[in-house]
């Protein structure tokens, strides 16, 4: 018995995976597990946040609210992501019951998304 298969999956394009941009109202906070490089641990289960979290500006920053922070923007080109899967095999009844089975699959992703996290840093004088 030979059998194929082939699918096409799409992606969500923004409701599910995008997040209003609201600079100044909405800020993330980093979790630094360990300040000395894994040998002890300051953020617990019970506190991952040791040092507290930060605090959004609102509109009281003006221009300089999303200052320190990366970067964020919605791509207008955006396009759909989607995947393909493809699938082959063979199936084959031997003597005393048993059977040989011979599959593969395969799946490649296409214009799947990334994001880059863009920070400049002020040169040590």
């Amino acid at each position: 018995m030979l059998r194929a298969g082939y699918g096409i999956f799409f992606d969500t394009l923004g409701t599910n995976t995008t997040l209003p941009i609201q600079t100044g109202f909405s800020q993330t906070t980093p979790i630094q597990a360990s300040l000395d490089s894994g040998q002890t641990y300051v953020a617990t289960l019970a506190n991952p946040f040791p040092n507290g979290l930060t605090a959004p500006t609102g509109a009281a920053g003006g221009l300089l609210a999303n200052i320190g922070q990366p970067i964020t923007f919605f791509d207008p080109n955006l396009k759909h992501s989607y995947s393909q899967r493809y699938s082959l095999g063979f199936q084959r009844e031997l003597p005393l019951g048993f059977v040989a089975d011979v599959f593969t699959s395969a799946t490649v992703a296409r214009a799947s998304r990334s994001s880059a996290t863009i920070t400049r840093r002020r040169p040590a004088i």
